[in-house]
C-alpha cells in the first residue's frame, strides 16, 4: 500500500544504483502493481535514463507464471507463488553470517596458536586450544549454522548462543562427531527441562535450614570456585531423585553466573564426609547425577577432593568411578587421614569448612 512506499528514498536510491552501477542490476521485476504504484512509477521514471527504465518490468494478473520464466520456484518467495520461506531464509542467512564471523575469529586464534598472530589465544583450564581443536570448533560452528528451521525447533535457543569455550569443552571429552551429537542432546535437554530459567526457581525449601547439602564456599588458590557437598546431611530417598538432580544443576548454573564456571574456570568439588555413615550413601542418585554431569557439563570439574574416606566408601567409589570419564577419574583425590594439611595446600583456611580443619563456619559459607 501507499504507507509502505518511501518515495524520497526511492528517488535517491534507484538513480544511484541503476545509473552508476549499470551492470549490477540486469532487471527489476515489480509484482503485483496497482493504480497507486503506477502513479509512483510515473514520478520515479523521470529520474532514470531510458536504458534503466527498460530494465523495469511491472507485472499484474498472473505474475507468478511470468516470474517463473526467470526465477526458479525454490528461489521465488512464497508470497509471489514460489517455494521460498523468506523469514526462514533470512534467519538462516544471519546464522551463516554469524558463523562466518566466528570462523574469522577462530582463524585468528589459530594463527595465535601457531605463533603468527598477536591476539588472545583460545584456552580453557590453563590449556590452550590446539590447531586441530580450533578446526573442529569451526566444524561445529558450520553444523550449527546449517541447522534448518525444523531441526532447530526441538533444540531450543541454547545451541544458537553457544560460547566457543563451551564447544571446546565438549570436544575435549568426545571426538568431533560425538561432540556434535552431545551438544544437540544437551540443547534439547536444556529446552525440555527449562534449564535456562532454572535460576528463577525457588528450590530453597528442598533443604532444611542449616542442612544445605551443596554450597559454594569461595575460591581456591587457583581462583576456582569450591562447591562443597556435605554428604552427612544427605538422606537417600528423602527428595525425589529428579528434583535433587535439578537442585544440583541449579548450583552449577549459579556457579556459571557468578564465577564463569565452564566458561572462564573449572570448579573444585569438595566432598565433606565428616560424620557421614553408610546410610548416607545414595547409589540411585549417583546413577542419575553422574551421567547428567558427564553428558551436559563436560570438563567443568577441575578436581574432586573427598575426605575423610573409609573402606566402605572406597568400595563404593570403585563402582561409581566406572561411570566417569578418564579425565574426571584422574582429577579425584581421596584422603583417608591427616587430610587438613593436604587440603590447605590448595584451599585457604578461610574458605575451608571447620569440619575439615579450616576456619569457615558453614553458616558463613555464602550459601546461595
Amino acid at each position: 500500500g501507499l504507507k509502505n512506499q518511501a518515495l524520497p528514498l526511492l528517488r535517491e536510491l534507484l538513480p544511484v544504483i541503476l545509473n552508476h552501477y549499470p551492470y549490477t542490476v540486469g532487471a527489476v521485476y515489480v509484482a503485483p502493481v496497482n493504480a497507486a504504484f503506477n502513479i509512483i512509477w510515473a514520478v520515479l521514471r523521470a529520474f532514470l535514463d531510458p536504458a534503466a527504465q527498460q530494465r523495469f518490468q511491472l507485472m499484474n494478473g498472473d505474475y507468478t507464471a511470468t516470474l517463473k520464466e526467470f526465477v526458479t520456484p525454490a528461489l521465488l518467495p512464497s508470497s509471489l507463488g514460489g517455494q521460498l520461506d523468506v523469514s526462514a531464509w533470512l534467519a538462516e542467512s544471519r546464522a551463516i553470517q554469524a558463523a562466518d564471523a566466528m570462523l574469522v575469529e577462530l582463524e585468528g586464534q589459530m594463527q595465535d596458536e601457531s605463533g603468527e598472530g598477536g591476539g588472545r589465544s583460545l584456552s580453557f583450564a590453563g590449556k590452550e586450544a590446539t590447531e586441530k581443536e580450533i578446526v573442529n570448533i569451526g566444524t561445529i560452528r558450520l553444523s550449527i549454522a546449517g541447522l534448518s528451521t525444523e531441526e532447530k525447533k526441538p533444540l531450543g535457543p541454547w545451541i544458537l548462543n553457544l560460547d566457543t569455550v563451551d564447544i571446546l569443552r565438549f570436544l575435549r571429552s568426545h571426538p568431533v562427531e560425538e561432540a556434535w551429537e552431545c551438544i544437540k542432546r544437551t540443547s534439547q535437554w536444556r529446552k525440555e527441562e527449562r534449564i535456562d530459567d532454572i535460576l528463577t526457581e525457588d528450590l530453597s525449601k528442598l533443604m532444611e535450614e542449616g542442612k544445605e547439602e551443596f554450597f559454594y564456599s569461595g575460591v581456591d588458590n587457583q581462583g576456582r570456585p569450591i562447591l562443597v557437598y556435605r554428604s552427612s546431611m544427605h538422606v537417600p530417598g528423602k527428595i525425589d531423585v529428579d528434583l535433587y538432580v535439578r537442585y544440583v544443576v541449579q548450583r552449577v548454573e549459579q556457579g556459571r553466573a557468578k564465577y564463569g564456571l565452564g566458561k572462564d574456570v573449572q570448579c573444585v568439588v569438595l566432598v565433606d564426609r565428616v560424620g557421614s555413615t553408610g546410610s548416607s550413601q545414595d547409589p540411585a542418585l549417583l546413577r542419575s547425577l553422574l551421567p547428567c554431569f558427564t553428558t551436559h557439563f563436560p570438563g567443568i570439574i577441575g578436581n574432586i577432593y573427598i575426605a575423610p574416606i573409609n573402606t566402605v566408601f572406597y568400595f563404593i567409589w570403585g563402582l561409581a568411578s566406572l561411570l566417569l570419564d578418564k579425565d574426571t577419574r584422574e582429577s579425584v583425590r581421596l584422603f583417608q587421614s591427616d587430610y587438613t594439611p593436604k587440603l590447605l595446600e590448595t584451599i585457604d583456611s578461610s574458605v575451608l569448612p571447620k569440619s575439615l580443619g579450616g576456619d569457615l563456619a558453614v553458616p558463613e559459607s555464602s550459601i546461595f
